[in-house]
């Protein structure tokens, strides 16, 4: 009897056999990274990237990292409207009178023109910078110049002392006549433009009334002129401070007079032309009217 061929299907009448898994891919031959384009897949291989889910807490943590306001720098083709955006996302105004420069205030003393403020603001809004770099810089720039103007002061100061002393020394007992006299020379000269006058200087930066050869020329021709009776009376000043105390105190009266309620007079009015020789003027007074002191109170 033939033998019996054997049943394919062990379970018969029943379903058929689930077919057989698959062998599993070798490690690294299969991802979820199949399919992405080779840059981005080589990114997630460096990265050791096991699932999506890696790479998303990778994703999350870096933005905890940078923050939120991220800020891209526009590349060197960039036009003014997208460097607009970054200069404003970092805080400047909308415009150059928008500024906040806090408490800033210009030194005293110091003549400061609000027109080249304007300007100087203008340049920095141009430039990006927001008002807290806008103060910083527009108050170093101040307080710079305040060093200089004092430097200056101080230089024209040493200067008048060193003229006054080299025509006291010539003069003797006789240097209050000859500068009264060359002082009421040059008020006659001058006129309503002394002021301008005192303001000339020289190539080595001294004061053209301060210069002790305007003075001699000045004594010389004012002691010709009172010698025929030609040279007017009246108030002098011009050339140097009055040399005596009651002299200095008089004509510091006679400024703050002319100055008083007149917001024009160039005592008062910094922009005015005459404005920086006048305080010279004053503080030289004072310094002859109370020695020690350094200008007025």
């Amino acid at each position: 009897m033939p033998e019996a061929e054997p049943n394919p299907n062990p379970n018969p009448g029943g379903d058929p056999p689930a077919p057989a898994a698959p062998p599993a891919p070798a490690p690294g031959a299969d991802s979820w990274a199949t399919g992405l384009a080779p840059e981005h897949k080589s990114l997630v291989e460096a990265k050791g990237w096991k699932s999506p889910a890696d790479a998303l807490t990778s994703y999350a943590e870096l933005e905890r990292t940078l923050g939120a306001n991220k800020l891209a720098v526009p590349d060197k083709d960039a036009g003014p409207e997208d460097w607009d955006k970054v200069y404003s996302a970092l805080g400047r105004p909308e415009a150059a009178d928008k500024y906040d420069l806090g408490d800033f205030k210009p030194p005293e003393g110091l003549p400061w023109n609000p027109e080249v403020q304007t300007a100087m603001l203008g340049v920095m809004h141009q430039a990006g910078l927001n008002s807290r770099q806008a103060q910083t810089l527009i108050a170093g720039y101040a307080e710079t110049q305040a060093k200089a103007w004092q430097a200056f002061n101080a230089g024209q100061a040493q200067a008048l002392e060193t003229a006054q002393g080299e025509l006291r020394s010539e003069w003797g007992g006789k240097f209050d006549e000859k500068i009264e006299l060359a002082n009421r020379v040059a008020k006659h000269a001058f006129g309503e433009q002394l002021e301008a006058a005192r303001q000339l200087q020289l190539n080595d930066g001294s004061f053209l009334l301060d210069n002790p050869l305007i003075a001699r020329a000045f004594a010389a021709i004012g002691e010709a002129f009172a010698e025929d009776g030609a040279l007017p009376k009246g108030d002098a000043g011009g050339l140097f401070p009055a040399s005596t105390a009651e002299g200095a105190k008089a004509e510091i009266a006679r400024i703050r007079a002319a100055a008083h309620g007149d917001p024009k007079h160039p005592y008062n009015d910094q922009r005015h032309p005459e404005h920086r020789a006048l305080h010279r003027r004053m503080q030289e007074l004072y310094a002859v009217a109370h020695p020690g002191t350094t200008g007025p109170a």
